[in-house]
């Protein structure tokens, strides 16, 4: 799962800075201040793994975000600027934390992003340097620690695809002594397949259907706009494999917490290959089609159904969770998050502008519920400004109470009408 993120030169941000992505890491602000901006650049990193060709990647792009072109979201539409993105990421079943680096450009002549410079590291003990040379080729070297001995591999005529795959030398001895110092014998397991295991919800989620074809598939995510989740649940419910079994019945205990719905009921349709997902009204038990019950119900579904099946060293990112829920299940979103992370070896980036949901998982710091500390929370408040977005954590105290120091505009809304409110009723006497 991603630990840590800094990203530069895209769209509204010069230089985030380091960030520490927690458990739960909770991104608010004003609208257009950056929120959603902060991981597209993984989703682009994620395509260019999925798909071969660097030259395709803002093609790939509108697959998951419409980035547009270089121009268009590179920090002030300078095209001479390199887009720059630091990852770390921690360690996951046996598999050692590492951290990756990658400066990207644009080739006016060719229309085409390039990569500069790409960087692996595994703590001291591993380092992979791979640079962009003249005829669209790349060069680098691997530096390990063998034997207590520091050595190095000079790497000539590379393929692009080896700024992102860690490259494994062909002489037996080096490879041992790569393996021996990185600790796996596969380095595939480092950055393709984490950002693989990056999960993007998007913040429109797809209005539910009638009925779903049964095709057999399973699914690791709900899909960007949410349209896997009722699949997603269908496949869960005939897994054989335990743990996909739970998904179903755990978002099912779900909803009826944030008072959605009493029971979920997927059923085929007769003798055909379709199926249905009906609800129980919690209050009066009435079942009807997902299409005719709240409009909440269909964009609090995926939401429910990804973070129950996120997979270890997943890193899942949700914009505005919130979005057509009432207060009170806006709060108890809060503890659906904390139940997720505290499952460990995950992380979960949440955009919302939901002053409740941040007050549950406050609250739950002071009363150490599931163990939950404000270590394991981070909150980054967005500030525009002239010279780039700015990126501030509000830090917490031991108690989950805001700490001193937080910036003008940060949920203050509530107070200024209260203030507000009082002026009123003291001029126009009671």
């Amino acid at each position: 799962m991603l630990t840590r993120l800094r990203v530069k030169n895209f769209k509204c941000f010069e230089d985030t800075g380091d960030l520490e992505i927690r458990p739960l890491t909770f991104l608010v602000g004003p609208n257009s201040s950056g929120k959603t901006s902060l991981a597209q650049p993984l989703l682009l990193l994620q395509l260019r793994v999925q798909f071969n060709g660097i030259e395709d990647l803002l093609a790939q792009s509108e697959r998951r975000s419409d980035l547009g072109a270089y121009r268009e979201f590179i920090f002030k539409h300078n095209v001479s600027r390199d887009l720059e993105v630091a990852t770390e990421w921690g360690p996951v079943a046996g598999v050692p934390g590492f951290q990756f680096e990658v400066a990207l450009r644009y080739e006016a002549a060719s229309d085409q992003v390039r990569v500069r410079t790409s960087t692996h590291r595994c703590g001291g003990r591993w380092r992979q340097t791979v640079r962009e040379e003249p005829g669209e080729q790349y060069a680098g070297e691997i530096q390990y620690v063998a034997g207590g001995e520091e050595k190095a591999i000079p790497l000539t005529d590379l393929k692009p695809r080896a700024c992102f795959w860690p490259v494994l030398p062909s002489d037996p001895a080096q490879l041992s002594g790569v393996t021996e110092a990185v600790g796996v014998h596969s380095t595939d397991l480092f950055f393709p397949s984490r950002i693989h295991q990056v999960k993007h919800l998007g913040p429109v989620r797809e209005y539910p259907k009638r009925s779903y074809v049964m095709t057999g598939e399973t699914f690791d995510d709900v899909g960007v706009r949410g349209e896997l989740a009722v699949p997603a649940l269908w496949a869960a419910l005939r897994s054989k494999d335990e743990d996909r079994r739970t998904v179903f019945s755990h978002a099912v205990r779900w909803l009826e917490t944030l008072g959605i719905a009493r029971e979920l009921r997927l059923s085929g349709l007769g003798d055909s290959t379709m199926y249905q997902a009906t609800v129980l009204d919690p209050e009066t038990g009435v079942e009807s089609s997902l299409p005719d019950v709240g409009f909440g119900v269909s964009q609090v579904l995926p939401v429910v159904v990804q973070c129950c099946m996120a997979r270890p060293g997943s890193t899942v990112l949700i914009e505005q969770p919130e979005i057509h829920l009432h207060p009170r299940a806006q709060y108890d979103l809060g503890d659906l998050f904390i139940e997720a992370a505290q499952r460990g070896e995950r992380t979960f980036l949440i955009e919302t502008h939901s002053e409740h949901l941040l007050a549950r998982v406050r609250r739950r710091i002071a009363e150490r519920h599931h163990s939950l500390t404000r270590d394991d929370v981070a909150i980054y408040y967005f500030q525009p400004a002239p010279d780039g977005t700015r990126v501030q954590e509000i830090a917490l105290k031991d108690n989950g109470q805001y700490d001193e120091g937080f910036p003008p505009g940060f949920f203050e809304e509530g107070v200024d009408e209260a203030v507000a409110h009082l002026e009123a009723i003291g001029k126009n006497g009671g």
